[in-house]
C-alpha cells in the first residue's frame, strides 16, 4: 500500500526558467518522505491498516517520491533594493502504478484517481525581504494561489474542495474527492503547476540571506502544516484503498528505522544583501553660482542737511513816512494883502522842485500799498489834494481882497 505515498511525490518537471542575465538558475531536487493514513484500515481484509506509516525516497523502492523544481534570482542586491525571485516547478507529475515489496510479496497497484490536491511555499523571512507582490505565469487554470499570512497557498477552491489541514485520524470518514484534480495522461497524472514570480524588497542588515522555503516538520508525525497533501484511490489485491498523504523532506523523517535512508534536498537559492551604496555627492553644476551678496554700499545716511534758513529778519517794511504835505502857503490874519502870484508861484515851484517820495515806478511783486504810496493812486491824491489847497488859497486871497475894497 506504500504505492498510495508516491501518487504526489514522483513529480516530473520539465521547466524552461525565465531570467535575466544578472540572475542565476538553480535546479533543485526536493526528496520527501510521505506519511500515509488509509480511510478505512479494515479494507482489504483487514490488511489495508498494515500500510500506514511514513515512507522516504530513501529507500531504493520509493525513490520516485520526489520532484524537482528551479529557481531564478540574484545572488546578490544591494539594501533597500527590489527584485524578483522566480520558482518553476511547471508540471508534478504522479506515478499512476507503481510495485512494492511487502511481507506479503510483490504487490503492483494502480492509482485510479487523484485529487484534493494542496500544495505550500512560504514566502522569505519578512525581517530579511518586504514581499510587495507576487504574481503567475501559465498553469493549471483551475488553480488558485493565494496569500495566507506569510504562505503560498496552491489549490483549487471549487469542485468540493477541503480544508486538509483539518482532516486527521479522528475524522476519516469526512475525507472525500473533490478541489484541484490530477488528469492521468499516458502511464502519469500531472497538474500543470504555474510559474511563482515573488518581487520583494530587501529591508534586513548587510549580510542576512533571502529566500523562499517549504515547511521543515517532520512528516512521520503527519503534521498539518506539511507543504504538499492529496487524496487518492488505489486499487490493490482487488480492491480499492483510499487514503491520504502528506508529505515533507527526506531528511526531516523522524521515523527511528528510516533513519538511514534520508536524504537531503538542494536548498533554494539565497539572495544576499549587500550594503547599500553611499549617495554620491552631487556633483557641481556647470552653471555660475549665484553671485554671493556683495556689501552694498549703504544708503547715506542722513547728512547734517543745512538746515532750512531761517527766517530772517526781513528788512521790515518801511513805516509810511509823514509824508511830506504839498507845501502851501500859510494863510494868515494879517492886514496886508498877500501876493497872490507869488503864493501860486511858491506852490507851483514846490511841487515841481522838491521830489516826491514814493512817486518811483512800483517794484513788480510789490504791494503798491507798502512802504507808503508808491503808485497812481497816490498821485492822483496828491494832485486832489493840491488842486484843493490851491483852490482854497485862491478863495483866502480873494476875501482879503474884497475886505481891502470894502
Amino acid at each position: 500500500m506504500a504505492v498510495l505515498t508516491a501518487l504526489a511525490l514522483g513529480a516530473g518537471l520539465m521547466n524552461a526558467p525565465h531570467a535575466d542575465a544578472a540572475d542565476k538558475t538553480t535546479a533543485m531536487d526536493i526528496n520527501l518522505a510521505c506519511g500515509l493514513r488509509v480511510q478505512d484500515t479494515k479494507a482489504a481484509l483487514g490488511q489495508a491498516g498494515g500500510a500506514e506509516g511514513t515512507y522516504n525516497s530513501g529507500e531504493k523502492q520509493f525513490e520516485s517520491f520526489n520532484f524537482k523544481l528551479s529557481a531564478t534570482a540574484p545572488e546578490e542586491v544591494k539594501q533597500g533594493e527590489t527584485f524578483e525571485y522566480v520558482v518553476t516547478p511547471t508540471k508534478l507529475a504522479v506515478p499512476g502504478s507503481l510495485s512494492v515489496s511487502t511481507a506479503i510479496g510483490n504487490i503492483n497497484a494502480v492509482v485510479n484517481k487523484v485529487s484534493q490536491m494542496n500544495l505550500w511555499v512560504d514566502l522569505p523571512d519578512p525581517s530579511v525581504a518586504e514581499v510587495t507582490n507576487v504574481r503567475t505565469e501559465g498553469g493549471d487554470p483551475n488553480i488558485r494561489v493565494e496569500r495566507v499570512g506569510n504562505r503560498l497557498h496552491f489549490y483549487n477552491p471549487q469542485n468540493g474542495s477541503a480544508d486538509l489541514t483539518k482532516w486527521s485520524e479522528s475524522n476519516r470518514k469526512s475525507w472525500k474527492h473533490g478541489g484541484l484534480e490530477a488528469k492521468k495522461t499516458g502511464a502519469v497524472y500531472t497538474v500543470a503547476s504555474p510559474k511563482i514570480i515573488v518581487t520583494a524588497k530587501a529591508v534586513g542588515a548587510p549580510g542576512a540571506s533571502i529566500a523562499p522555503s517549504l515547511n521543515g516538520s517532520d512528516p512521520n508525525k503527519f503534521p498539518t502544516d506539511a507543504f504538499a497533501q492529496f487524496y487518492a484511490d488505489a486499487k490493490a489485491l482487488g480492491f480499492t484503498i483510499p487514503a491520504f498523504i502528506r508529505c515533507g523532506y527526506s531528511d526531516k523523517d523522524g521515523k527511528p528505522e528510516n533513519a538511514k535512508y534520508r536524504k537531503a534536498s538542494t536548498p533554494f537559492p539565497s539572495v544576499k544583501i549587500a550594503k547599500a551604496a553611499d549617495a554620491p555627492a552631487p556633483k557641481p553644476t556647470s552653471e555660475q553660482p549665484a553671485p554671493k551678496p556683495t556689501s552694498e554700499q549703504p544708503a547715506p545716511k542722513p547728512t547734517s542737511e543745512q538746515p532750512a534758513p531761517k527766517p530772517t529778519s526781513e528788512q521790515p517794511a518801511p513805516k509810511p513816512t509823514s509824508e511830506q504835505p504839498a507845501p502851501v502857503t500859510s494863510i494868515t490874519t494879517s492886514n496886508e494883502p498877500a501876493p497872490s502870484t507869488t503864493t501860486e508861484e511858491t506852490s507851483t515851484q514846490e511841487e515841481t522842485s522838491t521830489p516826491r517820495p514814493g512817486l518811483s515806478s512800483n517794484e513788480p511783486g510789490k504791494n503798491p500799498f507798502e512802504g507808503g504810496l508808491q503808485s497812481p493812486v497816490k498821485e492822483i491824491l496828491l494832485f486832489v489834494g493840491g488842486l484843493l489847497f490851491g483852490v482854497l488859497g485862491a478863495i483866502s486871497v480873494l476875501s482879503v481882497i474884497g475886505k481891502l475894497r470894502f
